[in-house]
């Protein structure tokens, strides 16, 4: 329970102080106007304000009945009388149990909702700042009151006069004014080292007055309690616990009166309690008011025994002993305000930290002295580092710098609120939108601008989700007009009938695909029952579906047929849903769709034809390669066997049968080579080529095979890059493409044929399904009939074909596709009905030099390898083709060395023995192929020069290597004289 007292000008407090308290609280409430009253004189008073209106005489009012009560208020709109009003909420201020004022937020407008949880608690610990700042200023007035002159004390020193200083308390005299001085001392160096407690203060001075008084016996501190004087404190001979009247005492008379007492026989003085004295043994005495703030709260009372014990110099030590007292207690409540306003200041930092945005003060100029933990969260900058208006700016975005100075001056110089939204940089370099306002402070005396107190708070997602509410509530604006737009158009435009039906199956609206689909007019179909419409067969399955329907199923999804107006009838897929009484529904047409359906089935079996085909190819490549072996030795054979019997003594019978042989071997050799083609297997012989001089040198043969109706140009960006590639496979993939496009276009148009150097990077790579570098495009392109999405998708599938039965095979782009990959590119088609078909080859730039074409040896020029001698090592596996290669070159006088597989040939590569060609096949058994075995050779013999021989499978060990110089590749089969003119010129050249 506490009570209300007037404080007189003591409670005053400082104005300044309570100005910038009054500032704080309005800042963090969130108000417009804050104010303090304080009891003085009686009276409760404003001692300061903030904001218009801060200190009106309805908030005066409200003040007054909280300091009455001593209970928070708080109105959000309406007084206690029900009658509308503004904001108000306040608190009493408390001091020591005693309501001293009141604090105060307010606005002239209603508040939506009340203050926070921390706002409250900030409002609570402002008040407590308020009953501090009081305190302190007691303290203040009491130590002045304390060491002022007091009229009532004999001696009439100074507290200054006698502190830490020896002072003669009478004339010159001897040992016992020296021991009087030293225990005067004492006290004070006592008093010096800090008393915590008025009862260790009380209790010091008893213990010291019998060293300083010599002629006590007993000591006694006593303070007022009701209508008696209790004992705080007690030394020497006094009892404890003495509780003497105010009245009928000379302890009570000396605090009535304030003036120091002594008597000398106190048990017949009539101004003492006789009695006690007498029963105490009590004779002479002294009573000397204790002063604190300007009054006397309690008596310091010395006894003796004997009579005339205390002399005027007694009374004066006496004297000096209260007023230390008092200097003590002064000097105790000063503590206890500097901790009361420093336990505050701590409070308003923890509420302030406690606060989710950022609380900032600063000068009149906007040097920033106070900050919140929030702000180091936030920026990273600690909150004792002061901001002034230029590194403040320079925290902001950019763009918002302009406005926001300009705000803040605008706001300095009229001494207005300062409010801005604005852009802040982070601590992880990111910026957000913060809402900052500050309040300013005026001196109340001068009016002055002193100081600033703002917030600024996070409100970048509050700001994003308003813009994307303006956005959204933009768009659904736009999209209801466009939907209540498009709702009709959709409903005439629709290719799938849309209808609404009733529960018991009459259509009630139609849309105008119904018409186009079925052919009766929209007249005709409203009202009209939608089984009368069914298939006959189908009506049966309709009519228990709306029988479900109408039992609460809410959906279903069939097929059935709809006579159409002609007499025939058209296939339909429902989609429909039930709401309320009424039926929504969608019908497509998927009559194509069945008639497809059955395609499909005939598809299926042409399907597994090209599938049978596939495995054919797949076995007929195997075979081939077999065959090429074999073809190997008949054909060589048939040419050693005819170079044996030469042509004298030969009958024109065993002529014949030589011819027959050698014409079946060369028709089973160009079996395989087309079976090779088939199963696109066929061997690569790549070299580096232009692909803008291969597509000029074909212009001629192009031009030829296209025919005079269609315009053939050739585009060149630039001279091309090199690739590495078979130019004659490239020959054949480009006039493959061109006799496509020449099809495509049979009433004539352009085909264009063109380079371009192309740099791909990730993303484009990625797309192409290539590594990211450098391209030659080869691009073909028509103005042809062009092919839908579902056809192109397919172009390059084996056996795919748009062509007429017995037009085409389905291979021709699927051997082009498979070069281009073969050669480390991708082929792109691109087409469009109407708009023609491009096909683009992407080739991998070489940066090696372009090969020189092969230059024919005149004809009647003597062979230089003829005359030359060498040694060859053949290295194959098969002994047939192994002892008929050896049987020619032996017959070109070269020695022959020969192995049947990598391993021992191996051997002889690393021997001494002169070898100027090896001669090998690629696929050998063992560890080692052909391939690797030449590579050996080079790092053994960098000069010796190698000739592959091949059949498609070995093919694969040289695919992803171009041949060095000095490398050749013969396919098999091949003749005997062929072999022959390959060493021989291979002996001849230099690498």
């Amino acid at each position: 329970m506490v009570s209300s007292v007037p404080l007189g000008r003591a409670g005053a407090g400082s104005g300044a102080a309570f100005g910038e308290l009054a500032a704080l609280a309005a800042m963090l409430c969130g108000t417009d106007a804050a104010a303090i009253f304080l009891f003085g004189e009686g009276k409760l008073r404003q001692v300061a304000g903030h904001g218009v209106a801060a200190g009106s005489g309805h908030a005066g009012r409200l003040c007054a009945d909280i300091a009455a009560s001593g209970k928070r208020l708080e109105l959000l709109g309406t007084e206690p009388d029900g009658t509308p009003g503004g904001f108000f909420a306040g608190e009493p201020v408390i001091l020591r149990g005693t309501i001293i004022g009141a604090l105060c937020v307010h606005q002239p407008r209603p508040r939506g909702d009340a203050l926070g949880a921390a706002q409250a608690r900030a409002l609570r610990s402002i008040a407590g700042r308020v009953a501090a700042e009081v305190a302190l200023h007691r303290a203040e007035a009491a130590a002045q009151a304390a060491a002022a002159p007091r009229p009532n004390i004999l001696l009439g020193w100074r507290e200054a006069e006698r502190l830490d200083r020896p002072v003669p308390l009478l004339p010159e005299g001897g040992r016992n004014a020296w021991a009087e001085q030293e225990a005067l001392l004492a006290a004070q160096r006592r008093f010096a080292q800090g008393l915590h407690t008025e009862a260790e203060i009380w209790q010091a001075v008893a213990d010291i007055s019998l060293h300083v008084v010599r002629a006590a016996q007993g000591a006694c501190v006593a303070v007022p309690e009701d209508d008696v004087l209790v004992s705080r404190a007690v030394a020497g001979t006094m009892p404890p616990d003495i509780r003497t009247p105010l009245r009928g005492s000379l302890s009570g008379l000396c605090l009535r009166e304030g003036i120091a007492l002594r008597t000398g026989e106190a048990q017949s003085d009539p101004r003492t309690g006789t009695a006690s004295n007498v029963a105490a043994g009590i004779h002479s005495g002294i009573a000397v008011p204790i002063p604190k703030r300007g009054s006397f709260v309690g008596v310091l009372r010395l006894v003796s025994a004997a009579p005339n014990a205390f002399s005027e110099r007694d009374m004066a030590l006496a004297q000096i002993l209260a007023s230390i007292i008092g200097t003590g207690l002064g000097g105790l409540d000063e503590e206890r305000a500097r901790h009361a306003a420093l336990e505050a200041d701590a409070r308003l930092r923890l509420m302030a930290d406690a606060v989710p945005g950022i609380i900032w003060q600063s000068d009149a100029e906007g040097r920033v002295d106070f900050l919140n933990r929030r702000w180091t969260e936030f920026t990273g900058i600690p909150v004792d580092q002061a901001l002034d208006e230029q590194r403040w700016l320079d925290m902001l975005h950019p763009e918002d710098r302009a406005a926001t100075l300009a705000a803040w001056t605008r706001a300095r110089d009229e001494g207005g609120e300062y409010r801005i939204s604005h852009r802040q940089l982070r601590r992880d370099g990111s910026y957000r939108w913060l809402l900052t306002i500050g309040l300013p402070y005026h001196d109340p005396m001068t009016g002055r601008l002193r100081r600033w107190f703002g917030s600024s708070v996070d409100v970048h997602d509050e700001l994003e989700a308003q813009a994307t509410v303006r956005r959204l509530n933009a768009e659904l604006e736009k999209l209801i007009a466009e939907r209540t737009q498009e709702r009709d158009q959709v409903w005439n435009s629709s290719t799938d009938m849309l209808c609404v039906i009733t529960l018991e199956g009459r259509l009630t609206s139609v849309n105008p695909a119904w018409t186009a689909v079925l052919g009766w007019e929209e007249g005709a179909l409203r009202n009209r029952d939608v089984l009368d419409l069914t298939h006959p067969e189908d009506r049966s399955a309709g009519l228990a579906t709306l029988e479900a329907l109408r039992q609460g199923r809410p959906q279903f999804n069939r097929i059935n047929r709809m006579c159409h107006r002609d007499g025939g009838h058209r296939w339909l897929s429902w989609n429909a849903a039930v709401a309320g009484n009424r039926i929504y529904a969608t019908a497509r047409d998927i009559t194509a769709e069945r008639e497809r359906e059955e395609a499909r089935m005939q598809l299926e079996e042409q399907l597994r034809q090209s599938q049978k085909m596939e495995a054919v190819g797949q076995l007929t490549g195997g075979l081939a390669h077999d065959f090429n072996n074999l073809l190997t030795g008949v054909i060589g054979s048939l040419d050693l066997l005819e170079a044996r019997l030469g042509t004298d003594g030969r009958s024109m019978e065993l002529d014949r049968y030589l011819m027959a042989a050698r014409g079946s071997a060369e028709r089973a050799a160009a079996l395989t080579h087309r079976l090779l083609a088939f199963s696109r297997r066929q061997t690569l012989d790549p070299r580096p080529t232009r692909p803008d001089a291969l597509a000029a040198g074909m212009e001629e043969l192009v031009r030829r095979t296209v025919g005079p109706a269609i315009e053939l140009q050739l585009r060149h960006e630039a001279e091309s890059w090199t690739t590495l590639c078979d130019p004659n496979q490239l020959e054949s993939a480009l006039l493959n493409l061109c006799i496509n496009a020449r099809d495509a276009m049979p009433a004539g148009g352009r085909l264009v044929i063109a380079t371009a150097n192309r740099r791909l990077d990730g993303r484009a790579a990625r797309l192409l399904d290539l590594a990211p570098g450098c391209y030659v495009m080869l691009e073909v392109a028509d103005t042809g009939e062009g092919m839908p999405r579902e056809v192109s998708a397919r172009a390059f599938d084996p056996f795919f074909t748009t062509k007429p039965i017995g037009k085409g095979t389905g291979l021709g782009l699927s051997m082009v596709y498979g070069f281009a990959r073969q050669s480390g590119g991708r082929a792109v088609i691109n087409s469009q009905p109407g708009q023609g078909t491009t096909v683009s080859l992407y080739l991998p730039r070489h940066l090696g030099a372009e090969d020189a074409p092969e230059e024919e040896m005149p004809a009647g020029e003597p062979d230089p390898a003829e005359a030359a001698d060498g040694s060859v090592l053949i290295v194959e596996d098969e002994p047939t083709i192994r002892m008929l290669v050896r049987e020619v070159v032996r017959g070109m006088g070269l020695a022959v060395l020969e192995s049947a597989d990598a391993t021992a040939a191996l051997a002889l590569l690393q021997s001494p023995r002169r070898i100027d060609l090896l001669l090998t096949d690629v696929g050998l058994p063992g560890s080692l192929n052909g391939r690797q075995l030449a590579d050996a050779a080079r790092a053994a013999r960098p000069s010796i020069k190698v000739l592959f021989i091949t059949g498609y499978t070995e093919e694969a060990a040289l695919r992803g290597d171009a041949l060095a110089p000095g490398m050749a590749v013969l396919t098999k089969p091949f003749s005997m004289e062929e072999l022959a003119s390959r060493v021989r010129r291979m002996l001849a050249e230099g690498f």
